[in-house]
């Protein structure tokens, strides 16, 4: 254990249904940064860096 509990601190986050909420929280996260860094091959946006 550490001496400031943050090994208790992961142990409480990610425990029950709390841990359920974070880690679908991260995977909204992801999937909405996955959006925004996939977006420019769509045709509206990568119209102007062709020309």
């Amino acid at each position: 254990m550490d001496s400031n509990g943050i090994s208790d601190l992961y142990a409480q986050i990610f425990s029950g249904t709390s841990g359920l909420i974070a880690l679908v929280f991260y995977v909204l996260v992801v999937i909405g940064l996955w959006k925004v860094f996939t977006r420019p091959v769509t045709p509206a946006s990568s119209r102007s860096s062709r020309s």
